[in-house]
């Protein structure tokens, strides 16, 4: 047995056990790392040795019992795509924001095609979301306790129909950028050093996100849009995503000032810690982003040292 088709197999397995505990307790957990095993997997393994032993396992998933084994298939080729481009990426030793970036957009698109064939497939698919959740008698009682009323357990379940953008967006980001952190690690091990990302103390946005998000801001402040309206779903999307990404500046500011001034890096930590878990604090750390991009406090830190 040749070293390629041995690591294949390793890989293989690790992959259908992390597949497996996606039906256990771990699976809040476990989700987030299914690329990573496929893509240590699609780097180690050529081409010619990982086909057929990934199509032999989704064989062998079809033998379970009760639909076990499809469940389980979707589940792998849905984290498939964006994992391959990763892998595709690290073989040409691309750079780490190329790659991550890759995966992300990858996984955007598997997923607005996924959303496009739901909405196909069922055309009533808000109706359909409420009938799931509200039929079911434990599902249906949390939601008018928390709601209060099933009027309000429809606007809840409508907003989050209009907020899938902003979902699809956040998720994908997430899953390249863990992926990317995790795979980097085991492949510099068992395969070749691969280069980590930028410290978050030199990332820096655009300057034109200012504008974007500041027009944003006063289209909420000064105007009123019907719920599911095309204005509206827009707006609903856009404020959290720039507020999430001039945080992001805004903590990689704290990062670099941390840096600068030689303190420990428990407090740049901290605050981003804060920011994910406090959501309310996410503006201030977006105000402390836009003032790091609007004015060359960067550069005046470094001119003081």
């Amino acid at each position: 047995m040749t070293a390629a088709i041995r690591n294949s197999l390793i890989l293989c397995g690790i992959h259908a056990f992390a597949l497996f505990t996606v039906l256990t307790p771990f699976g809040l957990v476990s989700w987030q790392f299914q690329m990573v095993p496929l893509i240590a997997w699609m780097v180690l393994a050529p081409v010619s040795v990982f086909v057929p032993v990934y199509v032999a396992l989704l064989l062998l998933m079809l033998l379970l019992p009760g639909g076990l084994g499809i469940l389980l298939g979707v589940v792998s080729l849905l984290f498939l795509p964006a994992s391959a481009v990763m892998a595709w990426q690290y073989r040409k030793h691309a750079e780490p924001f190329q790659t991550a970036a890759a995966g992300a957009l990858t996984w955007i698109g598997v997923l607005i095609v996924l959303v496009v064939w739901m909405f196909t497939v069922q055309t009533d698919f808000v109706s359909a979301l409420e009938q799931a959740m509200l039929g079911d008698p434990f599902l249906g009682s949390l939601m008018t306790t928390l709601f209060g009323s099933q009027e309000q357990v429809y606007q809840a379940i409508r907003l989050i129909i209009d907020a899938i953008p902003m979902a699809i967006m956040l998720f994908a980001v997430w899953q390249a950028v863990l992926s990317h952190w995790l795979a980097r690690k085991i492949l510099t091990r068992f395969w070749q050093p691969v280069p980590r990302m930028k410290p978050m103390k030199d990332w820096r946005l655009p300057r034109s996100l200012i504008w974007y998000y500041l027009i944003v801001l006063i289209v909420d402040m000064f105007f009123s849009f019907e719920a599911g309206s095309l204005p509206g779903v827009i707006l609903l999307n856009a404020l959290p995503l720039l507020t999430y990404a001039m945080a992001v500046q805004g903590i990689g500011f704290l990062f670099f000032l941390a840096d600068a001034k030689g303190w420990s890096r428990a407090l740049p930590i901290t605050a981003a810690v804060i920011c994910v878990l406090f959501s309310p604090l996410l503006p201030l750390a977006a105000l402390v982003g836009v003032f790091d991009l609007a004015f060359p406090l960067r550069e005046r830190l470094k001119t003081n040292r």
